[in-house]
Formats: structure tokens, sequence, C-alpha cells
């Protein structure tokens, strides 16, 4: 067995279990005598269980032949690290504006050391730009799961389908380097327990604030992927999320007052308070997501990265549209998984062709 993917069970199983035991601990025995064993403090904990052993994985296999960008232990270890900047902020300023100026000023100072983490979003464009434009999106995925937390467990889903996603893209392609694919599945170990843990009815409850270092490292792991030239991919992975947000923030710029709160704008949260439960919700969407998993591994084979992201989006739109009028219109969410299968037919046409095309 090659030692990555013997690291790859080793470093899952003890980010899980440890997971679990920190979960089941911090949501059972809540009146700790330490301040940092409080429930509050769990997400802290569950990233430094990540941290720790990425940062070990990466010592040990210690190969980075296959990234594109010259990237080595310390460039790699580096934002690691940096999530244990933005723990210290968030522990000696919780109020949320210290969070955010720690957040992009961590992020800057990475984006503009570290070359592994710039987006080339066009060769057009200067050097600077494109740190900048990386930066700007770095930050705003930090920030994206925590409008979906108004439904239980929905943001635990788009961070495990969007890293699950990732470590299909490099186990059946190879197209993001196989240290970044391992390290998906340890962040995958540190989400599932807590996944279950918040499951409606949810079991424990954790501050928004506090689940932003979760954020920073699943912020990561896209960017990292993005800027190895597989950002049309975590893309598809990531639709859902990206399209969410849009919504919710689209409306919060119309300066109405009823959209002030972007949690509060979501389909998915307001498909809930239409009466929907959100472990129906949450179902449907890793169906969705399933899906997007599947398109994104054959966008890695696409002749351009425009086309299908575009179908994916289209595709995303109708079910988010079906899932807010899921008491309207005439098929309802019982019916859904034969349509996501017929859309997944139609998507693997639609690569065919293209393939074809580009022969």
């Amino acid at each position: 067995m090659d030692i990555l993917y013997l690291l790859i069970i080793i470093g899952f199983v003890v980010c899980l279990t440890l997971s679990f035991a920190f979960l089941a601990k911090g949501g059972v025995e809540t009146l700790q005598p330490s301040r940092f064993l409080k429930p509050q403090y769990l997400p802290f904990q569950l990233y430094a269980v990540f941290a720790i052993i990425s940062a070990l994985c990466a010592t040990l296999y210690n190969d980075y032949y296959d990234f594109v960008s010259s990237t080595n232990l310390i460039s790699f270890c580096a934002p690691l690290l940096g999530g244990f900047a933005l723990i210290a902020s968030l522990i000696l300023i919780p109020q949320k504006w210290g969070n955010y100026i720690a957040q992009f000023i961590i992020i800057g100072i990475l984006v503009f050391l570290f070359e592994p983490y710039t987006i080339n979003f066009s060769n057009f464009l200067p050097d600077w730009s494109n740190k900048i434009l990386t930066i700007i999106l770095w930050f705003a995925l930090a920030n994206s799961i925590k409008t979906l937390m108004n439904i239980e467990s929905l943001a635990e889903t788009e961070m495990i389908s969007v890293s699950l996603g990732m470590f299909a893209l490099y186990f059946i392609s190879g197209g993001i380097p196989a240290l970044l694919g391992a390290t998906a599945i340890f962040f995958i170990g540190i989400i599932f327990p807590l996944f279950i843990y918040r499951w409606y009815p949810p079991k424990i409850s954790l501050p928004r604030q506090t689940y932003s270092i979760l954020g920073y490292a699943f912020s990561w792991l896209m960017i990292f992927g993005s800027a190895e030239f597989s950002g049309s991919c975590i893309y598809i992975f990531a639709v859902v999320l990206i399209l969410e947000n849009i919504i919710a923030y689209t409306k919060k710029l119309t300066f109405v007052k009823k959209y002030t709160n972007p949690s509060s704008n979501t389909v998915t949260y307001q498909t809930n308070l239409s009466g929907l439960s959100p472990d129906i919700i949450c179902r449907y969407i890793f169906r969705i997501n399933f899906l997007f998993i599947i398109i994104g591994c054959f966008q890695y084979y696409a002749p351009d990265s425009y086309s299908i992201p575009l179908l994916a989006s289209l595709i995303c739109c109708w079910n988010l549209y079906r899932l807010y009028n899921w008491n309207t219109l005439p098929n309802n969410l019982k019916e859904s998984k034969q349509q996501i299968v017929s859309d997944l037919k139609k998507s693997i046409e639609k690569v065919k062709n293209n393939l074809n095309g580009e022969q």
C-alpha cells in the first residue's frame, strides 16, 4: 500500500475519533471548570485536530511533485498556523469586526507571501490584481457557511459535499494534488461528527462566530484547489453554497428592511419557514450535491471552463426553485430523486458532447 493511502486511513480515523470524543464531552458536560473546554470552543478543538493531522501528514509524506505551483512544507503548513492566529483573535476580540479584520489580515499575508495561494483569474491581469481578487474570494468563502447556519446541519452538509468532491477529483482523475486530496478527507473526519450532532433536532448548539475557524479551513481547501487550476470543478462542487450566498446578499443589497439578515434570505431557510423540516431539506441538498460531485469530476476533462459550470448553475437554480415551491409544484420532493437522476444523465450526455467536440 502506498504510504499516502496509509496516512489517509490513519489520519481520517484519528480525526473522526477525536472529533466524536470532543463533541460528546462538550455536548454532555456543559459546565467545565476550564474556559477552553466550554461547548462554544469546540470548533477550535476540531480545527486543532485537523491542523495537526494535516501538518503531520505533510511532514511524513513530504512529496510535492504533483503541485502546479512551487509548494513546500512551509507554504503548505503556513495557512494551518494562520488558523491558530485566527483562533487567538476570536478569543481575545470576540466582536464580529475583530474577527473580520483578523481574517482579512491573515488571508492577505498568506496570499502575498506564498505563491500557491494565488488564483490566476486571467493572464491579462497583473499578478497583484489576481492576488487581491484571491483575497476577496477567500474572505467571502470563509464566511459563506455561516449564511446557511439557520438550518441545522446544512453548513456541514455543504462542507462535507465539497470536501468529498475534492477527494473524488484527486482519486478519480488526479485533478488536484494527492496531499490536498488527503487533507480534504481529514476535514471530512472532523466535520462528519459535527454533522451528526447538529442533525435536526440538534444535540449541540455552537455560536456562529466561533464557526469562523471551520469556514477558514474549508475556504483554504477551496482556494488551494482553485489555485491548482481546478477552480471550475470546485465551483461545481460548491454551486449550492455559492448561489445561496449570492441570493442572500443580493436581497440584502436591496436595503429592504426584511432582507437585512442574509441568513434569513436563503432559499433553504425560506423553505423551512414554509413548513418543510430541516432534515428533509438537508437530504434534498445532499442529493443535489451528489449530482454536482459527479458533474464536477467530469468537468476536469472538459474542453473549456465555462459551459459545464453554467449548466450546473442552471440545474442548481431549478432545484432551488423546486425546493422553494415544494408545496405548490405538481411533483413533490418524494419524486426529486428521479428528477436528479434524469438531470445527471443529461449532464453526462452534455459532457460527452463537449469531449467529442474537442476531439
